[in-house]
């Protein structure tokens, strides 16, 4: 216990001088060498950080902790560009994401601060708070067996129906998924529902911690269902949904995890989720030894985001609520005042009912690509940037994660948190592409599904 407690006195006195060391380095660096070797100076410290705090990560907690995931995917979608700039011939100034411009040498720094303040302040909140905890709960054979029945009642008509949604996008283009178009096809509403029903019947049963026998055969039904969802051209559920079946496997039946496998499984994912993408931009596939530099710069696209607020922070101002609580807002938004402007595509009404990130940034730098139904994306790095700048949001993000650490402890202790583990675990690890507060869709619907649950169980034994 000592050693482990020296261990983390050491990393937070590491970590704590890191962020005194760079905020000094902020104030000061740009008066001492020139704008090209300071970009050269961060970028080599944003990967002995990073490289440090993943070390840390997997020793503390292992190579699938929640923690863990987050740096790998915030490798995956925000570092593996300045990498690439670091050892590569690619060049981080010139952005592509449905904007071609040379991004300003100041942009670039003050990019690559707040990718340092934020990993720092992250892997602090970790440091601090993780703490592994043994698994407390009992099996529940009523909550797998009523998730069961759902995934096995809805699996057959679920499949057909996306089959004939992706004939509908193959006519119509990958881009009728979001201009409105595809609400025209006679299957789309009730694909919608059947998918959540499924989703729901899916939670339900792993939070009945079914023996891993049981576990293999509905998670293998359930990724088939999930991968003809792909099909559709959103990789993004499917992914989430294969790492977080690995994240269970790993952390629920506590297995060691075997390295090589994990690493076949995670690759063969991601390389699905790579066709997706060549498939929706109806792209030719690269020659076979360009495909780890272009995997790596496609996806590390999400990165311009924050870079488009840095580049054109005195034009592009938001002056309305934060992007970082806009889902929460556009979720009220809904239930109480209008429900369909979210429903008919990409209007002039949308982008004034909605702060969205992701849709006001798309209509700032391409209008005209708004009203076709493209869309940036958006990323923890811009809406915790937007909310407070390098200090203020990087004190937000160390909350955050802190929550989270607290959230990753109680979950082993408390089946409603283990419920809702499958979309606080995805939203959080996939932060740097979407916004985490989009939980507010399902959470409050998902606690109500679990406590109905929940009652129906009690009153039935109380019958009993």
């Amino acid at each position: 216990m000592f050693r482990l407690s020296l261990y983390k006195r050491v990393n937070i006195i590491i970590f704590v001088s890191l962020y005194i060391f760079i905020f000094l380095e902020y104030l000061f660096i740009n008066n001492i060498y020139q704008k090209d070797t300071v970009i050269h100076i961060l970028e080599i410290e944003l990967f002995m950080i990073y490289l440090y705090a993943l070390i840390i990560s997997i020793y503390k907690s292992g190579y699938i902790s929640i923690f863990s995931l987050f740096l790998f995917f915030s490798y995956l979608f925000n570092y593996t560009r300045v990498f690439l700039d670091l050892f590569t011939e690619y060049d981080l100034s010139k952005s592509d994401l449905f904007h071609h411009v040379k991004l300003k040498q100041l942009t670039e720094i003050e990019l690559l601060y707040l990718l340092i303040f934020f990993l720092i302040a992250s892997t602090l909140a970790f440091i601090l708070f993780y703490k592994k905890n043994k698994l407390l709960l009992s099996r529940k054979k009523e909550y797998m067996k009523f998730g069961k029945i759902i995934i096995l009642s809805v699996t057959i008509p679920l499949i057909y129906i996306n089959i004939q949604t992706f004939k509908f996008i193959l006519i119509h283009g990958y881009l009728s998924v979001f201009n409105g178009e595809i609400e025209s096809s006679s299957y789309y509403t009730l694909g919608i529902i059947l998918t959540r029903i499924a989703y729901f019947g899916f939670f339900i049963f792993l939070s009945g911690l079914p023996n891993k026998n049981n576990f293999n055969k509905i998670v293998l039904l359930f990724l088939i269902i999930a991968f003809f969802d792909a099909l559709k051209g959103q990789r993004g559920p499917f992914l989430l949904i294969s790492i977080y079946s690995i994240w269970y496997y790993h952390n629920i039946y506590n297995i060691k995890f075997n390295i090589k496998k994990g690493i076949l499984i995670i690759f063969g994912v991601l390389a699905f989720s790579q066709l997706i993408v060549y498939y929706r931009s109806e792209k030719e596939l690269f020659d076979i030894w360009e495909i780890p530099y272009e995997f790596m710069r496609l996806n590390g696209i999400s990165l311009i985001i924050p870079a488009y607020m840095i580049e054109y922070k005195d034009s592009f101002i938001n002056d309305d609520i934060p992007y970082l609580f806009a889902p929460i807002y556009d979720y009220f938004y809904r239930i109480f005042i209008d429900n369909d402007v979210f429903y008919q595509g990409r209007t002039k009404e949308l982008l004034n009912v909605s702060n969205y990130l992701s849709i006001q940034l798309i209509y700032f730098i391409n209008p005209e690509g708004y009203y076709v139904g493209f869309a940036t994306g958006s990323s923890y790095l811009a809406e915790f940037y937007d909310f407070g700048g390098l200090f203020l949001g990087s004190l937000s993000l160390f909350i955050l994660v802190s929550l989270i650490m607290f959230f990753e402890k109680k979950l082993f202790k408390y089946r409603l948190i283990l419920f809702l583990s499958p979309i606080i675990v995805t939203k959080f690890i996939y932060m740097p592409r979407d916004s985490f507060f989009k939980i507010i869709n399902d959470i409050p619907l998902l606690t109500v599904i679990y406590l109905t649950l929940y009652l129906i169980i009690y009153l039935g034994k109380g019958k009993n």
